[in-house]
């Protein structure tokens, strides 16, 4: 049994692990622009919305992994 779970487990740590190396995935931004004066250039508004949270599927997916991997190994 050991033989399987742990190189899944690996798997998924390693998949948890790359989702986290995209800052741009967990970075959200809400900007607005007001010129410096009344003849300034007015810029629309600008947002990106947050893609992934860290805190919920990704930390739960790599302790998910590194339970199974020591419940294997105990």
């Amino acid at each position: 049994m050991e033989k399987g779970v742990k190189p899944r487990a690996h798997q998924d740590l390693t998949a948890a692990h790359h989702g986290l190396q995209e800052p741009a995935l967990l970075a959200g931004i809400s900007r607005t622009y007001q010129p410096k004066d009344e003849e300034g250039e007015q810029l629309p508004p600008e947002s990106t919305l947050v893609r992934r949270n860290a805190s919920s599927h990704l930390v739960r997916r790599a302790r998910s992994a590194v339970v199974r991997r020591q419940d294997a190994t105990q």
